[in-house]
């Protein structure tokens, strides 16, 4: 059997975060059409490409990543197909199949030239849960930044255990198209607690061959129940708890002032807009030991944050002014971080005491005259 000439070579699996480069072979010195279509065989991209060869024609390259981005925020993997035409005849003369995931790796780790799909989202061996507190082989979570954990299933089959008890086995092997799937810690505990009688903090990943990666679900440091959420570079939300001294440091920007017509003076006088408010939060993350540090790092390069007070979300942008995340002394570093909501106001509303309430204090009764006054 003769083998099939490429004629569109791109990897089979792609982040979509990362340069999705496709090589199109075309006759010489002519140019090619070349279609993607969806899962559906709905077209969603048509582009034109020319390279210049000898007789026999050449390659080139088309970086294809933004044509995807729009259809990848968060996880999750979806199939196109690509379909390389002749400019000439219209005739379709190579097609592949291709799969994008959401999510990308940092520069430092595409230099290393490993193949993300086998060393980490594909390998049941290997830490596969789609986290950046850790792609090592232990996972310490506080419990009071449990959020469920997710994983791409299709082909996946591993067991989770405490000591020798099976607490969960998950087989996907037989599953052909990609999901998201994920797995309820929180939810798991409380299953070992009622089924083994005690309380598990400690979570095994194995399989068939051994041992793969263990979760350890830590302490809670004490302090305000505020967190930050955001979407990693995985494509999932995760969280963060703020457990320092919390203050509200609003910017009140002065309004413009403009010129009305004055009738009674027959002329113009300058009258004041409203000022506008950006609400401002100033925090500290308390001391955090390597791996949490450089999870920061991926929250502060998120693009979708939420501030999250009593279970209520606000959209914000977070930064900071430290420099150092790390350092070779071995000294404890903590973060200062400036957290902005999106919405600036030009009015104030009371808010009841359920909102924003970890800034508030009870409010103190004193007597004066027989009169009870509120301050």
């Amino acid at each position: 059997m003769p083998v099939p000439i490429i004629k569109i070579a791109i990897n089979t699996n792609n982040l979509v975060g990362d340069p999705i480069v496709a090589g199109f072979w075309t006759f010489a010195d002519k140019t090619a059409v070349f279609r993607i279509y969806n899962s559906d065989d709905t077209l969603i991209y048509q582009g034109q490409t020319y390279a210049i060869g000898g007789s026999g024609g050449n390659w080139a390259d088309v970086d294809l990543s933004s044509v995807f981005i729009p259809y990848h925020k968060t996880a999750g993997a979806a199939k196109y197909r690509i379909s390389l035409l002749s400019n000439d005849t219209g005739e379709e003369y190579s097609s592949k199949e291709i799969s994008i995931y959401a999510g990308g790796q940092s520069k430092l780790m595409r230099r290393k030239g490993e193949d993300i799909f086998e060393k980490k989202l594909k390998n049941a061996d290997a830490n596969f849960f789609l986290t950046t507190r850790t792609s090592g082989y232990y996972i310490f979570i506080p419990e009071d930044e449990l959020l469920p954990l997710a994983y791409y299933a299709a082909g996946m089959k591993f067991y989770i255990k405490n000591g020798d008890d099976l607490l969960l086995l998950k087989d996907h092997s037989t599953q052909a198209e990609e999901s998201v799937e994920t797995i309820d810690f929180a939810a798991l505990r409380k299953q070992a607690a009622l089924s083994l009688g005690r309380w598990v903090n400690e979570f095994r990943i194995t399989t068939d061959s051994g041992w793969s990666f263990t979760v350890v679900i830590t302490q809670a440091q004490e302090g305000n129940q505020t967190y930050l959420k955001f979407l990693n570079s995985w494509g999932v939300y995760e969280r963060v708890s703020l457990s320092g001294v919390i203050e509200d440091t609003p910017d009140i920007e002065s309004g413009d002032k403009i010129s009305e017509y004055d009738e009674l003076i027959f002329d113009f006088v300058k009258k004041n807009q409203r000022k506008t408010l950006t609400n401002k939060y100033s925090a500290r993350t308390g001391y955090k030991n390597y791996h949490e540090r450089m999870f920061l790092k991926d929250m502060l390069l998120s693009d979708s944050v939420y501030y999250v007070v009593d279970k209520t979300e606000y959209a914000c942008n977070v930064s900071t002014e430290d420099s150092l995340f790390s350092t070779t002394s071995g000294e404890p570093v903590e973060l200062a971080l400036s957290i902005e909501l999106i919405d600036s106001d030009n009015y104030y509303s009371p808010q009841a005491m359920d909102d924003l309430n970890y800034l508030a204090v009870d409010d103190e009764v004193v007597t004066a005259d027989q009169a009870d006054i509120m301050v």
